[in-house]
């Protein structure tokens, strides 16, 4: 199906209502699970996870979401291709497949705004580029890379986090840092913001980190260092919202249209080659920058906040925090929703009826509405060799004795509404 077409007709009559279906006497939540589009699964390898994750849900309901699995198994000489699928789906229109340019071989999307722009990357034999989808069909390729005069040694890598329905677009890009010695500050080592403005002109933002979200006010959240931030785009004006220090990472992922913002901080040691395998703790600031720390799931040793709602809420994951075991130490986790600073388990309030566990809590739009990775219980593990992070030396190592569970996208929304 072609998707502007179809998208457009469903938009069209488009009721603010999710498709009935009746929540279980006590869930606080009924559960959806969204489909992928038809096709996604030709030229998976059997035997093999495949694993659909939510990225992202604008006000209207739209998922942004990706489907991967291995489409190549060579386990003579060790070789695993993973293809990720990027598609929007929602109750009341169905799955729809995202384009890639010409000649990509792969390309992911990460979140979706209220005028059905998607966000992501796409790559190719040249490098790794930040896209943008549109209601129009087309995907577009929003920043450019460094000229030979700006940089000796271009690497041809940036990313396209999020964007605004006024046409700010915010994410990261690797360039020259004219603080390095020479020859060092004429390549492209230093990762920095990049931003795209409303006529299309790229400007540079913060170095020496990235963005990762920006609200309708033209407000965006990263990290500079090991601190997150916010930053008025136009204006170039900005507020630390936790500078963090030698031990401890701060990361802002999301900020709404309130000011609201959520996030988490990570511990690591000094001397530790990767910072991301340490405990994290779940945060949210408020409109006035006042930082929130979040409550780990009761048994839990660690949470990440991944989006800030619109009722003092924030959603994200807590558990074990297993974060250099990307699959397993995924599937550990428990999605979560915080109140204030309390933490309950979303699997609490759904319907045990359903059979799923919910894992990972990715966004939530002003409806109240959840969109959560999950997998159902009566499913077995499967084959995904893949990629983990040694913590005692900070180096990705091949598992190709890895399993995990398949994984599905769930729409959850208050009973009631």
């Amino acid at each position: 199906m072609n998707l502007p077409r179809c998208l457009a007709a469903a938009l069209a009559t488009l009721s603010i209502g999710v498709a009935s279906q009746a929540a279980a006497p006590g869930a606080r939540y009924r559960v959806t699970q969204i489909a992928t589009p038809q096709g996604y699964a030709a030229g998976c390898v059997e035997g093999f996870a495949r694993r659909t994750t939510a990225t992202g849900l604008n006000d209207l309901g739209i998922v942004s979401a990706n489907f991967r699995c291995f489409t190549s198994v060579d386990a003579t000489t060790n070789t695993y291709i993973n293809y990720f699928h990027p598609f929007v789906a929602a109750t009341h229109f169905g799955a729809f497949e995202l384009p890639e340019p010409a000649g990509a071989y792969t390309s992911d999307i990460v979140a979706i705004n209220d005028r059905l722009q998607g966000f992501g990357s796409f790559s190719n034999d040249e490098g790794l580029f930040g896209l943008r989808w549109t209601i129009g069909g087309g995907a577009e390729r929003v920043f450019t890379s460094p000229s030979a005069a700006e940089c000796l040694f271009n690497n041809n890598l940036n990313y396209a986090s999020s964007g605004n329905g006024r046409g700010y677009i915010v994410g990261w890009a690797f360039r020259a840092d004219a603080t390095l010695p020479p020859p060092l500050d004429t390549f492209c080592l230093t990762l920095g913001w990049v931003i795209r403005t409303p006529g299309g002109r790229q400007i540079l933002g913060p170095a020496n980190g990235s963005a990762y979200d920006i609200n309708a006010l033209d407000v965006a959240v990263g990290v500079v260092g090991n601190g997150a931030i916010k930053l008025h785009v136009p204006s170039g004006r900005q507020q630390i919202l936790d500078a963090g220090d030698a031990t401890r990472a701060v990361i802002s992922t999301d900020i709404n249209d309130l000011g609201e913002v959520a996030g988490y901080s990570n511990e690591f040691e000094p001397e530790d080659v990767n910072r991301t395998c340490g405990p994290s703790t779940g945060l949210r600031w408020e409109r006035d920058g006042r930082e929130r720390p979040l409550r780990n799931l009761p048994g839990a040793t660690s949470a990440r906040a991944w989006a800030a709602g619109y009722d003092g809420e924030a959603v994200g994951e807590s558990g074990p925090g297993n974060y250099c075991d990307p699959d397993n130490g995924l599937q550990d986790q428990r999605a979560v929703i915080w109140k204030g600073v309390q933490a309950t388990g979303l699997n609490a309030l759904i319907a045990a009826s359903e059979r799923i566990t919910l894992i990972v809590a990715a966004d939530v739009n002003r409806r109240g509405q959840i969109v959560v990775t999950g997998y159902r219980n009566d499913e077995p593990q499967f084959a995904c060799p893949d990629y983990r992070i040694n913590p005692d030396t900070g180096f990705y190592e091949i598992d190709p004795a890895n399993q995990c569970r398949n994984t599905y996208v769930y729409l959850l929304t208050p009973v009631g509404r």
